[in-house]
């Protein structure tokens, strides 16, 4: 990561940064779905449930679509589990 971030081309784009602050993340990455993303009375969306791989660019596809479908149920159906089934 520091290597790309002191790379000129990423430098030149974003602001500086001071490198002695930096956190990196030093947990896992998911490697499966998500389990329990619905229940009685809550539903899971977007980049929570698991359905995207990292740095692929599409998880607020996934939060869009997987949100108004989570409503369009509810509405529908209600909020149990076996509606969000």
């Amino acid at each position: 990561m520091d290597s790309f971030l002191k790379d000129r081309a990423v430098r030149n784009i974003i602001p500086s940064i001071d490198y002695e602050e930096l956190k990196y993340y030093s947990g896992a990455f998911p490697i499966s779905y998500a389990s329990g993303v619905y229940g009685s009375r809550y539903v899971i969306t977007g980049n929570a449930t698991g359905w995207v791989k990292p740095f692929k660019s599409h998880g607020i596809d996934v939060a869009l679509v997987t949100g108004v479908r989570a409503a369009e149920v509810i509405f529908k159906h209600g909020y149990s589990k076996e509606a969000l089934r």
